[in-house]
């Protein structure tokens, strides 16, 4: 279904400037992440799929180095990343864009706007074209039609998939426990299917980047959890649609969950864009002590618990104890604005 754009959302991208450091050096650019999040827009060109894409990219960055610059962009790395691994080893450059990041609302329009979308963008998520759209019917009706005809477009094409309805199933099962850990042996055996099954298809959401996971920290593997991980989605909106519900925030039972995922994405976003070199992670002991949120680097360099409301907060004893230096900050939605911006 084609819609009608108004006042359609050109943000400043924050990931431009990246781009523009690597150019015309004889690398090829590759531009990659979800659907309809703006690359196409952004590199100003579109290019279709190509048989052997990945030798014919290797030729073209060999022959014209410096005179021509070639930008490949794609909503999966099933089949781009794969495809031009061996052929580009050394001669390429890949960068990750993301729906509209909170910072580069503040960058194009100012804090106040920021903050006036932010309650938006937590129901209806930030891709570009549904931010263009002034009312929630129709921000509603796109975010349909995405889950419905493109959100495994990618998967379906490069992947044999026997149960495509398990995946849907699976990615619903998914939408409902952002925010706790996930057994992958819980998942099969309420889906009636394999372990390993769920694991693919995991495997192929997170490629296709409709999910991403997070893995837990530890340093002592005897009292703090190693396998379980935590999974979160790329869009917001893309989550309420799998759910049907688009409730206000001051009416969601879910509000919790909601706050962590955007917490965590957006500042997934800074740490791509400011090419941050921190892996994201979470805490939690045996005895049920946990943060919600790390950021690592030589050290833990951020920790973050998230709460929607403000409230009194003490990191657990266990953390405080093993790691002494490290200040656990509470983010909550009337501080948000001062983690989820860099200027």
């Amino acid at each position: 279904m084609n819609y009608p754009i108004q006042n359609f959302c050109m943000y400043q991208r924050s990931i431009l400037g990246n781009i523009e450091k690597h150019l015309f050096h004889g690398d090829v650019i590759m531009l990659i992440g979800p659907r309809q999040v703006g690359k196409t827009t952004l590199v100003e060109s579109l290019v279709s799929k190509i048989p052997d894409v990945g030798n014919i990219l290797k030729i073209l960055a060999d022959r014209y180095q410096s005179e021509k610059q070639v930008i490949v962009t794609g909503s999966s790395t099933l089949g781009l990343l794969d495809q031009t691994s061996e052929p580009l080893t050394g001669r390429k450059r890949v960068f990750h864009l993301y729906p509209i990041a909170f910072e580069e609302i503040v960058s194009t329009s100012g804090m106040r706007d920021a903050e006036t979308l932010f309650e938006s963008t937590m129901t209806y998520g930030s891709y570009p074209q549904v931010l263009s759209f002034p009312d929630a019917e129709s921000k509603i009706r796109k975010l349909q039609d995405l889950v419905s005809d493109q959100l495994y477009r990618d998967i379906l094409e490069f992947q044999e998939i026997k149960n495509p309805d398990i995946l849907s199933k699976l990615l619903e099962m998914l939408a409902l426990r952002v925010g706790s850990e996930i057994s992958y042996q819980s998942l099969a055996r309420e889906l009636g299917v394999s372990q390993q099954t769920v694991e693919k298809y995991v495997d192929l959401l997170e490629k296709s980047f409709v999910v991403f996971r997070l893995r837990p920290y530890m340093t002592n593997k005897k009292k703090e959890i190693v396998k379980m991980k935590k999974i979160y989605f790329y869009d917001l909106g893309i989550r309420n649609a799998l759910l049907r519900n688009f409730n206000p925030l001051s009416l969601r039972g879910d509000i919790g969950a909601l706050w962590e995922n955007y917490f965590i994405l957006e500042r997934r976003k800074i740490i791509a864009y400011h090419e941050l070199r921190f892996e994201q992670r979470f805490w939690r002991t045996k005895a049920q002590e946990k943060i919600d949120y790390l950021e690592i680097g030589a050290g833990i360099e951020n920790a973050f618990e998230c709460k929607w409301k403000e409230q009194k907060y003490r990191a657990p004893k266990a953390f405080s104890w093993e790691y002494p230096d490290t200040e656990v900050r509470l983010a909550h939605s009337g501080n948000y604005g001062n983690f989820l911006f860099c200027p």
